[in-house]
């Protein structure tokens, strides 16, 4: 038997003031006015303290967009050593904590979000939040950023869980974005093979870079193999490079069988 619903609880009404109680009544009506006037005023108050907050808020994402384009605009070639600071990353973060009173970490999320969001999405998302889904996106082995950063639901890797980004909290999505690393890694088969975090390559794949480039001078084919580091967490690719028309005919025999007859 379905048990009977129980009524919605009522809002409790204000106490009511023991002093007021000693009023005659007309006095003490008029009191009452007096009180409600009063809690009017003081709820307005309190919703123009929060919608200045709101304001305050997203003044400090739009702020901090600001010194975003600002480390960038410090980055390009040139500018510290014109403001006689050492080039590179140590000239940069000698600045920044000088001038701008910023930690190294601080730099690090400022630039990430300011080479991969637009101003739209790191206002309305936040630092912490653009992070922790960048985080993400750099985790998962499909290119899903976009789907990552507009908050929609994915798979974090195939037979994984699906996560709904935008109700999982920053916290939350830099715990998926490890689990997903250590995904990665066990798929690679051994310690070898595991990837670093970032944009980089794994030891395995460049030792495999070094043995295509031997094979192919074996094969009298002379042409540079390297490879290239893709979405962080995916493999990367390997690409042949300088490689001339006549070492392409015989890589295209070997390949196919078919000797290709040189031109004359």
């Amino acid at each position: 038997m379905a048990r009977p619903k129980k009524p919605a609880r009522k809002p409790a009404a204000p106490a009511v003031d023991p002093d007021l109680e000693k009023l005659s009544p007309p006095l003490r009506k008029q009191a009452e006015t007096l009180v409600a006037r009063a809690r009017v005023k003081l709820a307005k108050q309190g919703r123009d303290a929060i919608a200045r907050a709101k304001a305050s808020l997203a003044d400090v994402s739009r702020n901090l967009w600001d010194v975003a384009l600002a480390l960038v605009e410090l980055s390009r070639p040139g500018v510290l050593e014109a403001l006689e600071y050492p080039s590179g990353r140590v000239g940069l973060d000698s600045i920044a904590a000088k001038e701008l009173s910023l930690e190294r970490n601080t730099v690090d999320r400022l630039l990430v979000a300011a080479k991969r969001v637009d101003q739209e999405q790191f206002a309305r998302l936040g630092l912490g939040t653009v992070n922790a889904r960048l985080a993400l996106a750099d985790a998962t082995p499909a290119d899903d950023t976009k789907t990552i950063l507009a908050g929609s639901a994915l798979k974090l890797w195939p037979g994984g869980p699906t996560v709904e980004v935008a109700k999982e909290s920053d916290r939350a999505l830099l715990r998926y974005a490890s689990q997903t690393r250590k995904w990665v890694r066990e798929q690679s088969g051994s310690d070898e093979g595991k990837r670093p975090r970032g944009r980089t390559t794994t030891a395995k794949e460049r030792k495999t870079a070094e043995h295509l480039a031997a094979a192919l001078k074996k094969q009298g084919v002379a042409c540079g193999v390297k490879v290239r580091a893709t979405k962080p967490g995916s493999p990367s690719l390997v690409d042949l490079v300088s490689i001339s028309i006549a070492d392409a005919e015989v890589l295209l025999a070997l390949l196919t069988g078919v000797r290709v007859k040189p031109k004359r």
